[in-house]
């Protein structure tokens, strides 16, 4: 066992009090896979940090989703569709897509979709709901853990998961950026007619979950969950991406740029936090950021 992961052993088995703030601290580098189920729900207060009651608390969110949990056919037949074709969890598995991780993965998946959909307080089905919830649902051992994480992310994301017309301001304020930053790829892009609609949307949209592999989204995801900026540095990742790929992408063509795009090669999660603190930190020395509503 490594030292951090003993040091996560050590907070999480406090039996009066999880100490969050300094599992924050640990988390925002990374949370190791075996201990991720539980360090999640501690970051999105899916479980309360007072351990005292946490044995009827778990026996509580167990018993309300039970009661919650309505599946609706035809949004489970919808999330089936848009589960197969998200690449980077055939990747994954590495196996046939009728594996049965596989199958099993994409019933739980459609089932937590179902249900959040079903809720009053639930959205609407859109095609970006399944790649979001995918993280928890490999994450989390229970479907009502990844359930709860799920709707804990929504409300953080607010309308980033749901589809609708015009721009998301974040997503607006990324094209300013991209504009002013990649001024030859830019440029590029126009030459051979690719809208912005066509790939960076979704990046805002699912949090590069439909175009990351499920490893390395969990890996980013710990620290947006942990880290002081949050889902604020998603910007930033984003634009840490497209300097990663600037050079290949200037040589390829329409069709080559979007498949790209649209499956991100493996890139170092670590690396690009660290690109992307640095691209905030230079929009901010030359004025570009904070954005100015």
């Amino acid at each position: 066992m490594s030292s951090t992961e003993s040091t996560y052993r050590e907070i999480l088995g406090q039996e009066i009090f999880v100490d969050v703030r300094r599992l924050r601290d640990l988390a925002r580098h990374g949370v190791p896979p075996s201990l991720r189920d539980e360090v999640w729900k501690y970051l999105l207060a899916v479980l309360k940090p007072d351990k005292s009651e946490e044995y009827s608390q778990l026996r509580s969110v167990q018993k309300e989703y039970d009661s919650l949990r309505v599946l609706n056919e035809s949004t489970r037949q919808s999330a089936f569709r848009d589960f197969d074709e998200l690449k980077g969890v055939k990747q994954h598995f590495k196996t046939a897509k009728e594996g049965a991780e596989y199958l099993n993965l994409r019933e739980k998946v459609a089932n937590v979709v179902s249900a959040i959909c079903q809720q009053p307080a639930g959205v609407q089905y859109s095609r970006s709901l399944v790649p979001l919830v995918v993280p928890f649902c490999l994450t989390m051992r229970l479907e009502a853990d990844a359930y709860y994480s799920s709707f804990a992310l929504l409300r953080l994301a607010g309308e980033r998961c749901i589809e609708r017309e015009g721009l998301l301001e974040e997503f607006s304020q990324f094209l300013t950026l991209f504009r002013v930053m990649f001024p030859d790829l830019n440029e590029w892009f126009d030459t051979e007619m690719i809208s912005p609609n066509e790939w960076a949307l979704s990046w805002f949209q699912t949090l590069l979950a439909r175009e990351l592999t499920p490893d390395l989204t969990q890996r980013l995801w710990d620290t947006y969950f942990a880290g002081p900026d949050g889902l604020k540095l998603h910007t930033f990742v984003c634009l840490s991406v497209v300097q990663v790929l600037e050079d290949s992408l200037l040589q390829m063509d329409r069709e080559d740029i979007l498949l790209v795009l649209h499956n991100l090669p493996r890139i170092s999660v670590d690396e690009l936090i660290i690109r992307a603190r640095n691209l905030k930190a230079d929009c901010a020395s030359r004025s570009l950021y904070p954005f100015r509503t």
